[in-house]
């Protein structure tokens, strides 16, 4: 544990008292706890929530605020807290759909409070894919670094919603057992809404004290009535929320506070950022109070730096930028006969096992391994460079024909001719060779080549689904025309992996992967608007659906015409799991 974080704990164990409102105030240990403000648009509950926050602030608290309105920059103006702001239209760095997990290690590490503003993110597709990024890795490392945090939910029902629609459903569960078990490593948080009816009921109900404010709406009343009710609470609250005035409203607190009563909440040092826009006004713009960006920057470098060794997928496009990097080199003519000693082949053989060994374990244990490949650059060439030199001194093989013998079986007739003197002829560039490529390789072969190239040892499925391709006869065949070359082996119904002959070819144009891979397969021509709406369904969802659910949400009867979508689907490998069970995504386009 840090510094920063003992002396927060220290102060929490002090018993400092926070002062919301005339006769309330709230002892420091509320960062922990689990909290509620509930109200119509205007009547103070982001105003409530941001005034808590400036006291943590001011307290010595970290908190985080995930802010779909973009409103909570405000703590920055006129108010002297050390909080950064991430995205939005005044952040202080900008904050991508895929920088999630990078967040969370930030402001785990280094122990900052953070306004998370992802009001302009273009999608919900987006929102869910940091949302889901940042609070699976927050969870995962305060369970190992616990201490005190505050989390702000803004419109909390993007993250933990009623009813879950497509994506929302793992968006759900990751922040559902954030929100359940977070307390026991530290972690409290504020639950704010102006549709309390479509917030997750399990994960309301978990908050301890609810902030209430004026509501007009009977579905917003009737949430509020299942709270108290569920509190074991006798009270009317007919004779409650009616009453309550814009920035008034009702505390219940029956555990931790042990009170119930209408208070009046006191004014906020920073800019009132959530008030509503009025007609023909025009919003000042005020600048935010300096905090140390340059100090930021620095911590920012070391925490993306630690990301990408960490990151098996960065380590094999590393690898491939290599193998480019190697084959655009420019060489030069050489006319003069040079000497080479010839390695023996076993002690080729044991050269091609090291570099597939490093890569296949750098695959399954990018992490582990993570000092070491931070030297992988040098440890590649110095590898390839081996290997082409080896390779140019062992014998020139001259392949003829392949011959079909009485047994069925194919024969390779080779004239092998042997030097250890030889001319190092001209080679073409990449470029030349992408452009015009080896004669006896199609538009599929190609394919399949650079998938092995990218991604290593592959299986039937995977290397389709990676490909661009189905599991057809066509694919198979480029298959066994590709392993007939030389430039792959393995069985079919095992792993398959690219040859130093097949890397040769340097055709290395893989697919993306990933996102990018999901989004390449949805807007494929070879794919139809059935399979279109099942994979957008499944987006999304870790646990999967089963067969009737996929077809009611994609709005498809159980016929004999969806069934085959789910079958060209399974067989180009995009989702895994029979109709009979519980069907998903591939773990390839998460």
């Amino acid at each position: 544990m840090d510094g920063a974080h003992k002396e927060r704990d220290a102060g929490i164990k002090m018993g400092r008292q926070l002062k919301i409102a005339d006769g309330l105030s709230l002892p420091l240990e509320v960062v922990t706890e689990k909290m509620a403000f509930l109200g119509r648009t205007g009547g103070g509950k982001s105003y409530t929530a941001m005034k808590l926050a400036e006291l943590m602030l001011g307290a010595g608290a970290q908190i985080i605020a995930i802010d779909p309105v973009g409103i909570w920059y405000g703590l920055r103006i006129g108010f002297s807290a050390n909080i950064y702001i991430f995205g939005g239209l005044r952040g202080d760095f900008p904050l991508e759909p895929t920088g999630g997990v990078l967040m969370a290690d930030l402001i785990v590490d280094k122990g900052i409070s953070a306004v998370l503003d992802v009001s302009q993110f273009a999608t919900e597709t987006e929102l869910h894919r940091f949302a889901i990024g940042f609070g699976q890795r927050f969870f995962f490392r305060k369970k190992s670094s616990p201490s005190a945090i505050h989390l702000f939910l803004e419109e909390c029902q993007e993250l933990l919603p009623q009813n879950p629609m497509g994506g929302e459903a793992a968006v759900l569960h990751e922040w559902t057992r954030l929100w359940k078990l977070g307390r026991n490593f530290g972690i409290g948080g504020s639950l704010i809404s102006q549709r309390p009816q479509e917030v997750n009921k399990k994960a309301l109900n978990m908050a301890g004290t609810l902030f209430s404010f004026q509501m007009t709406g009977p579905q917003e009343r009737k949430t509020v009535e299942a709270w108290v009710q569920d509190k074991d609470i006798d009270e009317d609250i007919k004779q409650i929320l009616p009453k309550l005035r814009v920035g008034e409203p009702h505390v219940w607190s029956p555990t931790f506070l042990g009170i119930s009563k209408t208070v009046r909440i006191l004014p906020k040092k920073s800019a009132d950022t959530s008030s509503t826009p009025k007609v023909g006004s025009r919003a000042e713009e005020k600048p935010l109070t300096p905090v140390d960006i340059e100090k930021l920057q620095k911590q920012m470098a070391a925490t993306i730096e630690k990301a990408k060794t960490e990151d098996p997928k960065e380590l094999r496009r590393q690898v491939v930028d290599l193998r480019r990097q190697i084959a655009t080199r420019p060489q030069k003519e050489v006319t003069e006969l040079v000497e080479i000693p010839v390695l023996k082949d076993s002690q080729v053989e044991k050269l091609e096992k090291i570099f597939r060994k490093i890569v296949a374990e750098a695959e399954r244990h990018g992490k582990a391994l993570s000092l070491f490949w931070q030297n992988q650059s040098e440890v590649a060439e110095a590898l390839l460079a081996a290997m082409r030199s080896v390779t140019k001194a062992r014998p020139l093989v001259e392949t003829n024909r392949y011959l079909r013998g009485t047994d069925g079986q194919r024969r390779l007739a080779q004239s092998v001719k042997s030097s250890t003197a030889i001319e190092k002829p001209s080679r073409r560039t990449a470029e030349e060779i992408r452009s015009n490529g080896p004669t006896d390789l199609g538009k599929c072969e190609t394919a399949i080549l650079s998938t092995l190239a990218q991604h290593g040892e592959c299986d039937m499925g995977r290397l389709a689904l990676l490909s661009g391709y189905r599991k057809s006869g066509g694919f198979k065949n480029s298959i066994s025309k590709l392993r007939g070359l030389g430039y792959l082996d393995g069985s079919n119904t095992g792993v398959m992996r690219i040859t130093e002959a097949g890397s040769k070819t340097e055709i290395f144009d893989a697919l993306p992967t990933g996102r990018d891979l999901f989004q390449y397969w949805l807007n494929s021509p070879r794919m139809g608007t059935c399979e279109r709406e099942i994979m957008k369904m499944l987006d999304g969802r870790r646990d999967g659906s089963t067969m009737e659910e996929i077809a009611e949400n994609a709005g498809y009867a159980l016929s004999g015409g969806f069934k085959n979508s789910l079958s060209k689907l399974r067989t180009a490998g995009i989702i895994v799991g029979r109709n009979m069970e519980r069907m998903k995504l591939s773990e390839e386009l998460m």
